[in-house]
């Protein structure tokens, strides 16, 4: 699957996103939600609903993080060069 993890491209999505439709959505509960799907390792699903909450919030540190990790298990990281 292919996630946005580009700081800018989801900065754009997010400012697509209607205001009141942004302020409707609790991204704390969507990585509550990540988690629990990490925990059952449902990696793709995770990997989904993570994308969906840094649209919402780009700045999100613990979407950011917990995307990382799920990046790294599905192996979708490049090492640091």
């Amino acid at each position: 699957m292919s996630v946005v993890t580009d700081r800018r491209k989801l900065l754009e999505l997010s400012k697509s996103l209607p205001a009141e439709q942004r302020s409707n959505v609790d991204v704390s509960s969507l990585v509550g939600l990540a988690t629990e799907a990490v925990r059952r390792r449902e990696l793709d699903h995770a990997e989904s609903i993570l994308q969906g909450a840094l649209v919402v919030d780009p700045d999100h540190v613990a979407a950011w993080t917990l995307l990382g990790r799920v990046e790294q298990e599905l192996g979708e990281t490049d090492p640091a060069a």
